[in-house]
């Protein structure tokens, strides 16, 4: 379920709450996790696996677009924050990670406003 962030933030940038499976790649592992929370500077994510800050990452995703299409992408980030989050004791660890996009070209910067401009105006 996509919608606008509920509390009030002053940003540069607009976010958008999501449910969107990435993949993630480093060094030595690949990993699908959930990306939560999505701006055209980076993204929140659910994972599994811990992440240390400064992990330099490769994301691939796909972004559905109001014609029902999907735009492939994938970007270099770093993980900027990390934060250990468990609901009890059974359940497993789940991890929740900042990425920070780096060095964006100028289109894949504006697929990702373009995207999250539809998704405002569609709540």
């Amino acid at each position: 379920m996509k919608q606008k962030n509920s509390f009030a933030e002053k940003r540069l940038h607009t976010r958008v709450n999501t449910d969107l499976p990435i993949i993630i790649k480093t060094s030595d592992t690949r990993i699908k996790v959930i990306g939560t929370n999505l701006c055209c500077t980076g993204i929140h994510c659910d994972s599994y696996v811990h992440f240390p800050c400064n992990t330099k990452v490769q994301l691939s995703f796909k972004l559905p677009n109001k014609q029902n299409e999907f735009e492939y992408l994938m970007f270099n980030g770093v993980v900027i924050r990390v934060k250990e989050a468990c609901l009890n004791l059974k359940e497993r660890k789940i991890y929740k990670i900042a990425i920070y996009f780096e060095n964006l070209l100028p289109f894949e910067s504006n697929i990702l406003k373009q995207y999250l401009n539809e998704e405002v105006s569609d709540t």
